[in-house]
């Protein structure tokens, strides 16, 4: 919620996303397929990086990411930074699909909240996990930084994001 009064503006429209299921990767390419979201390859040495960060069973690292299932928050906020700083990245979402108990989902949270300050980039996590999303989306709305719980919902605000930046970047007509 509140993605438009609250994240910086998008420098462009390259979308990174970062999950842990390969699923969530398949709908997500549908989804920015369907809304005209430009989701950039990876950058050769971002790639390098972001593979050295995940498990050696990890998928090759494409965008969206999967980080795959079960993996440690490091292996989840690692690559997430890495891509981050991507040059071709100007948003950057977080779809968080499972995670185990509320201490594990406040440790998300607050390992995002951390990121946003450090990427100076729109950072967006949307949690798909329900009320047992709840301990997590609690810690991000008090620390004032958007999310959503609705995948459609959150690309939407992504792509007006996008859009709002774009109209920004326009010089004015004379």
């Amino acid at each position: 919620t509140g993605l438009l009064a609250r994240a910086p503006l998008p420098a462009g429209d390259g979308l990174a996303v970062v999950g842990s299921s390969g699923g969530v990767a398949v709908l997500v390419t549908d989804l920015c397929q369907e809304l005209g979201l430009r989701l950039p390859p990876l950058g050769e040495q971002t790639a390098a990086d972001v593979a050295a960060l995940l498990p050696p069973y990890a998928p090759a690292p494409t965008n969206p990411l999967d980080v795959t299932a079960g993996v440690s928050e490091a292996m989840t906020l690692g690559p997430l930074e890495r891509i981050a700083h991507d040059s071709g990245i100007d948003v950057v979402l977080n779809v968080v699909t499972m995670l185990s108990g509320a201490g594990r989902t406040r440790q998300r949270a607050e390992g995002l909240v951390a990121l946003q300050a450090r990427i100076g980039k729109p950072l967006m996590s949307c949690w798909l996990g329900g009320s047992l999303a709840a301990e997590g989306t609690a810690a991000l709305a008090e620390a004032d930084l958007p999310y959503s719980t609705d995948l459609g919902r959150c690309l939407r605000g992504i792509e007006a994001l996008c859009a709002y930046g774009a109209r920004l970047r326009r010089p004015a007509a004379p």
